[in-house]
């Protein structure tokens, strides 16, 4: 027979014994409960892709492109006046309109030391000076001056620090059939001289060919 202390004994014992049972029944539910929980689904790489053409006689929908280029029969036709570029830079020059309005006309000159040198050349009639707003250059530039040409059209000369462009803006009321903003951006910009000669040249067209 149990003496009372070794049946409370037995009593722990069996106590223990059953919660490890249920430990181990628990566990291995859990385990079980996991993997019968499916895999999540993989999901596909994205992909880019390209927007299909329109169809054939169809027509994209966007914004107008504001630049257009051209040639100096159209400008003429279009803005009222010739519009042309040196005649040994004439062939290599690119013309374009720009917003209907701007005549602009952009070609490479080779600088004394032999580097690259771009010059774009804008005009549009306008009753005041508007000549900033026509070359579409809002830089902050750190030197200006007012050169006059030998007929007399003034210049204001903007300038840069060091290798920087030079952006030259004027206001031409002797044109017929009305007045003429222009501007001429010199990149990087040449010599004062050069950069003189460059405006003689378009003035003389302006009131000439205009």
């Amino acid at each position: 027979m149990f003496t009372k202390n070794k049946l409370s004994v037995a009593v722990k014992i069996g106590v223990i014994v059953l919660v490890c049972a249920l430990g181990l029944v628990v566990v291995a539910c859990g385990k079980k409960k996991q993997q019968e929980q499916p895999a999540p689904p993989v999901q596909p790489p994205v992909q880019e892709t390209t927007p299909a053409a329109p169809p054939e006689g169809g027509e994209t929908v966007g914004l107008p492109n504001p630049v257009v280029e051209s040639t100096p029969a159209e400008i003429k036709e279009m803005l009222g006046f010739e519009f042309n570029a040196p005649d040994e830079f004439a062939d290599a020059a690119i013309y374009s309109v720009i917003n209907k309005e701007v005549a602009s006309l952009t070609y490479v000159i080779e600088s004394d030391k032999g580097n690259p040198v771009t010059v774009v050349y804008r005009a549009a009639r306008t009753e005041a000076d508007d000549a900033l707003r026509i070359s579409g250059d809002h830089t902050a530039y750190p030197k200006t001056e007012t050169i006059t040409l030998s007929g007399g059209q003034q210049i204001s000369v903007n300038t840069s620090e060091g290798t920087g462009p030079a952006l030259l803006l004027w206001y031409n009321a002797n044109v017929v059939g009305g007045g003429l903003s222009a501007s001429l951006l010199v990149d990087p910009a040449a010599e004062a001289g050069v950069l003189q000669g460059m405006a003689e040249f378009f003035v003389e067209q302006e009131s000439k060919g205009f």
